[in-house]
């Protein structure tokens, strides 16, 4: 029990943001088994047991929405570098989910990021450098309506950057600048990854 709720916060913690639907499952299957356990040694433990539980309350059973809910489970535990590498990774898998595409192959991956900044740039088509044009044509048509929503995606890669450069950087922003942005980006991003669920369901029917 111990050592899934610690494989669990690791996941999270690590970004392995394919693995923590799956791992906050089995987690809660795990908690499941020893709260029906008949042994009157249980008993004590309810309130650490509660507390274990709470600690996941957020996550559902949607694992567009269950993407960025993570994000604030990682705000509220002080992850901001977590909380923004979460935030842009994840939008680009709920599209990967939208489409039914791979989110693990670094193709497809690449042309979701393009697919975006094309979006956000308006870049025109004998411009674009993509693996595959018609996949990339499919999603900026079909995701120009969500545009706006969009719109956070570029301040959280900038931010995500100047975070994993150290600072490294012309013009390193200063340590307080990262907090209330990610707290606005995740706010921001809530319609897109909400519009991205309905869509994911619909396509699906």
């Amino acid at each position: 029990m111990t050592e899934q709720l610690d494989l669990t916060e690791k996941t999270i913690r690590t970004c392995r943001s394919l693995q923590i639907d799956e791992t906050v499952r089995k987690f809660r299957e795990q908690l499941d088994r020893v709260r029906s356990s008949p042994t009157e040694a249980i008993k004590p433990l309810a309130p650490l047991l509660d507390a274990m539980e709470q600690k996941y309350a957020i996550f559902g059973d949607d694992p567009i929405m269950n993407s960025w809910k993570v994000v604030r489970w990682c705000l509220d535990h002080g992850l901001i570098q977590s909380a923004m590498t979460m935030l842009g990774e994840n939008a680009v898998t709920a599209i990967c989910r939208v489409f039914a595409l791979d989110p693990r192959q670094e193709e497809v991956r690449n042309d979701v990021h393009s697919t975006i900044h094309i979006l956000l740039e308006n870049i025109p088509k004998d411009r674009w450098r993509v693996h595959s044009v018609e996949r990339v044509e499919q999603m900026v048509n079909a995701l120009a309506p969500y545009r706006n929503d969009l719109k956070p995606f570029g301040m959280v890669k900038e931010r995500r950057n100047d975070i994993n450069h150290a600072g490294a950087r012309p013009q390193p922003l200063k340590a307080q600048k990262f907090w209330p942005d990610a707290e606005r980006a995740f706010k921001e991003l809530s319609t897109f990854f909400e519009k991205m669920s309905m869509l994911a369901k619909s396509m699906q029917r």
